[in-house]
Order: structure tokens, then sequence, then C-alpha cells
């Protein structure tokens, strides 16, 4: 149970990632949108996100896709989001879909996916890490009396 535990911990203090062997993922995920365009946003002064959407970036390019890369570019505003946010138009929704898919396969994370813009490119936004808390331990005994 306390090797179990240790990993839980450690895998919601780690940053997040791709690792490097998931890149196939993107090639096979995303062959039939070669040659797309997708922009790449991360907020400023935030390490964490920026190293997950430079590793988005390689996986695009391994497709490839074409990148506008925005990486700790993007302007801290209120409210912040967290998480990754995947949105374009409708008529890119195959494609956001896909994105959305690939992202959160590759890295086991959560992605959401919204097609629901009129005009513009489909973007990536890499919000920052959703924060994470320690539940209290649950027990099966009742208490004394």
């Amino acid at each position: 149970h306390e090797r179990l535990a240790r990993t839980e911990i450690q895998s919601l203090i780690s940053a997040r990632s791709i690792p490097p062997d998931k890149i196939d993922l993107f090639r096979s995920y995303l062959k039939n949108f070669k040659g797309k365009t997708v922009t790449v946003e991360s907020y400023v002064n935030d390490p964490e996100s920026y190293g997950l959407s430079v590793s988005i970036i390689s996986g695009l390019r391994s497709v490839p896709v074409s990148v506008i890369d925005e990486a700790g570019k993007y302007p801290g505003s209120v409210p912040v989001f967290t998480g990754i946010v995947v949105s374009g138009t409708q008529a890119e929704q195959k494609f956001v879909d896909a994105l959305a898919d690939v992202i959160g396969q590759s890295g086991r994370l959560l992605v959401v996916s919204m097609a629901d813009r009129p005009t513009g490119p489909v973007i990536i936004l890499v919000g920052i890490k959703p924060v994470f808390r320690f539940d209290q331990p649950q027990t099966n005994s009742s208490p004394k009396k």
C-alpha cells in the first residue's frame, strides 16, 4: 500500500508531460490532418505548462502539423484556466477532437475540446496544472464511545 501511495503522490506533484515514446500516437491520430495549422499557447511565467507545451509542439511537428508557437507568451488574466483546452470553429470539429484525444491519451491528461468559436484558428491552451488535494484517509472503524 505504501508503494502505491507514493506513486499516487508522485503523479500528483510531478509536472505534466508527454513521454517521448508516445510521440508516435500523434502521427497515427493526426495523419488525416497533415498540413493543418494550430496555435499552442501557455501562460507567461509558468514553466510547468511551458514544458508540456514544448512536448505537444514536438508531437504536432512530427505529423507534420504547422504550429504557431506561443508557448510561454499568453498573458495571465483572471480567471486563469487550468488544464488543457483545445478550441476551434465548428468546421474544425474533427481536428479539434482528434487533437484533444491524442494529447489526452499520450500524456494521460484531461483535455477539454470546444468547437464553438465562429471564426479563428485552432488553439491549444495549456493552462496551469490543476490543483490537487489530499483527502482525509477513510477508515472502516466506527468511533469509540
